[in-house]
């Protein structure tokens, strides 16, 4: 009788420890602990520990908090990137403003630009895995980069020369490249807006594809910006690459930087 008695006490501990046992309830388990060492031993220990059903309840309550919050956090990252790169992408590749913007100002937004990516899925607790959306993403993304880029290579290579780009009439050569960077850096940001929309929806960031895609979008605004400041057309090869060069090394290192980040924070 006395161990069945023991047992009941025992279920009803949970319930007097937070407080929600009847009146009768409580008086009995108190008398009972008056007496037996081993319930008592039971009851102190439940009352020391952190775990019961109604903290149980609210802790769980916290972390669904904690979890809606930082969505919430990410999804506002995401659309301020996003809306970002929209606003800088519009202001370079206006042929009214290109002439404002110093070089050193998109060497330096690369990285910051990268960084808040990356901090956009800083609440990841490990690396996503590239899956094959990822793969073909950042396949899209080298692409649009690598079309920008050759397109303007071969462009100039053929204006030097005094050959027709694609049979295009040489008075409007300059616009046709113009509109093959805007195109390029178009393509990286569309794959850049979806890799964000993932990051929010995960909570994990892709950091290959969306720092590949960044490095796009830079290389086309720099080529736009840098043209500005050619002076003579027989500098147009050398200025294209320079800001290949200083480009690519920037988004590189970057890129380096964060696959480490992302190693660490793999559980």
């Amino acid at each position: 009788m006395k161990k069945q008695e023991c047992d009941i006490v025992k279920d009803l501990m949970p319930s007097y420890v937070d407080k929600i046992c009847s009146e009768a309830s409580r008086l009995w388990i108190e008398e009972h602990v008056t007496d037996c060492e081993e319930c008592k031993k039971t009851l102190k220990l439940l009352q020391g520990t952190e775990i019961s059903a109604k903290r149980l309840e609210v802790e769980q309550l916290d972390a669904a908090k904690k979890v809606v919050r930082q969505n919430l956090h990410r999804s506002m990252a995401g659309f301020g990137l996003c809306l970002v790169m929209t606003v800088l992408m519009l202001f370079v590749f206006s042929s009214d403003n290109n002439m404002q913007i110093p070089l050193l100002a998109l060497y330096v937004a690369l990285p910051v630009c990268m960084a808040a990516s990356w901090l956009a899925g800083r609440n990841q607790t490990k690396m996503r895995v590239l899956d094959k959306w990822d793969i073909m993403s950042l396949a899209g993304a080298v692409l649009a980069a690598g079309y920008g880029a050759g397109m303007m290579f071969y462009g100039f290579s053929c204006i030097l020369k005094g050959k027709p780009v694609f049979q295009v009439p040489r008075e409007v050569t300059g616009p046709f490249l113009y509109k093959q960077m805007v195109a390029a850096a178009v393509l990286c940001f569309v794959v850049y807006l979806l890799q964000m929309v993932r990051t929010v929806k995960q909570g994990r960031t892709a950091s290959v594809v969306v720092n590949v895609c960044l490095t796009g979008i830079f290389l086309m605004m720099s080529y736009c910006v840098q043209m500005g400041y050619m002076s003579e057309l027989t500098q147009a090869v050398q200025t294209l690459w320079e800001a290949t060069v200083r480009t690519l090394c920037i988004g590189g290192v970057g890129m380096v930087a964060f696959l480490v980040a992302d190693k660490r924070k793999r559980v």
